[in-house]
């Protein structure tokens, strides 16, 4: 065991892990003094406040609300007539990134990362019939984002009708999830008709999303987290293997060849906001008979990259170039008031090659004689399928909306006339062929030359 633990210490290169938090708090009607220290008389409005207290803990909870203790001591004009907002602002940010050698020439960087930002508005003031201060329209909107890993179910297929078994893994994790959330609620009981608990019905903001969340990172609905704020960052990757030209077949042929691979998920809350309509107690229904949840979100994305899947960099003993690439991509969004999943998914392969002419000397003199420098040839060729399926909850439908073939050719020149100036003549063109009949084939080619002066030397 501790053999094991040593040689696992010993593939560690570099780690770190970084936490900030930047708040800020702004509130109308500060009617004192400031003198020494921003505050006047060493009391209004309080050390606390002028060193950066705010009204949540590190964690993020309400503690306090600097607006009422400003209001009971006096330190707020008695006006009804502002109309600035109290602002209380929250960015929570967690970066972690770890290097690792496993053995001579392979290098892997994980990476992790989660952000939330929370605003919280109301109007603080004066209101002169109650003779008190009152905190009208409160309101919080924010965003969310953590690093995911949804691997497990990145290379699912749909059959002939774009049926698409993670999907029917999300319509059927609901009664799962329903269940579970049946326990927060005692007011909840099995509708027997339909296999939900009432309040928490197919189309429950609540009910959904894990069962989303569980479908696509392969998870079990039975234990996936309930709240999708609680996530935890998962690892992202990116592998490097240039160790092959060890080998002496490869090291015949290649002076580099390096293999790469590299993975991205991560899972965001564009927008949440303050549920107007939610009730504390939570046991308000809509017009379905859902319970109301307190934060109101339109939608969520998972988004999940692999650039590249599997490639190799290559200089071959002659100088020449070659690439080959293939990637694939994935982005998924549930929208929660039309309850439909769109999926856009891609795939592409790159091949690309190039060439370094040496000492190559022009027909032609510039000033006193002729130029000669290397001549640098590239060619790069990329062929991308993507498609769009939209996939309705409610209706059991799934229905292509988007797609095309992309067949991508870059060719360019470079050649350095002299320390100042350099000459770069490309060609490109892209054909877009759609995949539904509803879209047009179109094709766009562009050419030309650039020339790139440089001022400083």
């Amino acid at each position: 065991m501790l053999e094991g633990l040593a040689r696992v210490l010993m593939t560690i290169r570099t780690g770190t892990i970084t936490y900030s938090q930047n708040s800020g708090m702004l509130l109308p009607g500060y009617d004192r003094k400031t003198n020494i220290l921003g505050m006047d008389d060493f009391a209004a409005p309080g050390f606390g406040f002028v060193t950066g207290q705010q009204n949540h803990d590190l964690s993020g909870d309400i503690q306090r609300d600097f607006a009422r203790t400003a209001a009971t001591n006096g330190w707020l004009v008695q006006t009804p007539s502002i109309f600035n907002s109290y602002t209380n602002t929250r960015t929570e940010t967690i970066n972690a990134r770890l290097s690792l050698e496993p053995f001579k020439g392979m290098r892997v960087e994980l990476t992790a990362n989660r952000t939330i930002s929370e605003n919280r508005r109301s109007f603080f003031r004066w209101n002169s019939t109650l003779s008190e201060y009152v905190n009208d329209s409160p309101n919080e909107f924010g965003n969310f984002s953590v690093s995911m890993l949804t691997w497990r179910t990145a290379f699912s297929k749909d059959d002939g009708d774009f049926v698409n078994q993670i999907f029917e893994d999300v319509i059927a994790n609901r009664t799962i999830i329903s269940e579970r959330l049946s326990a927060t609620n005692t007011n909840s009981v099995l509708d027997a008709q339909s296999g939900f608990y009432t309040g928490f019905g197919p189309t429950n903001q609540d009910v959904v999303i894990p069962a989303f969340l569980a479908a696509y990172t392969g998870r079990s609905a039975s234990k996936v987290n309930l709240n999708p704020f609680k996530q935890t960052p998962a690892p992202n990757w990116d592998i490097t293997y240039d160790g092959l030209t060890k080998l002496p077949f490869f090291a015949k042929l290649f002076r580099t060849f390096t293999l790469k691979n590299s993975y991205r998920s991560n899972f965001s809350i564009a927008n949440f906001q303050t549920n107007l309509l939610y009730v504390p107690g939570g046991n308000e229904v809509d017009a379905a008979g859902n319970f109301i949840p307190a934060r109101q979100i339109s939608t969520i994305t998972l988004q999940e990259a692999m650039r590249p899947l599997m490639s190799f960099d290559a200089t071959l003993k002659n100088g020449l170039l070659a690439k080959v690439e293939y990637n694939r991509d994935r982005n998924l969004t549930l929208g929660l008031t039309n309850y439909q999943v769109t999926e856009v998914r891609g795939k592409e392969y790159v091949i690309g090659t190039g060439y370094r002419f040496k000492n190559v000397k022009l027909p032609f003199t510039i000033g006193s004689k002729k130029p000669e420098s290397d001549l640098n040839l590239r060619v790069d060729l990329s062929l991308r399928d993507n498609f769009t399926v939209i996939r309705k909850m409610e209706e059991r439908q799934n229905q292509v909306t988007a797609g095309q073939n992309v067949l991508s050719i870059k060719t360019s020149a470079d050649y350095v006339l002299n320390q100042r100036l350099n000459v770069r003549a490309f060609y490109e063109r892209v054909i877009n062929t759609p995949v539904i009949s509803t879209s047009f084939p179109s094709a766009n080619t562009n050419l030309g030359i650039s020339l790139r002066f440089t001022l400083a030397q």
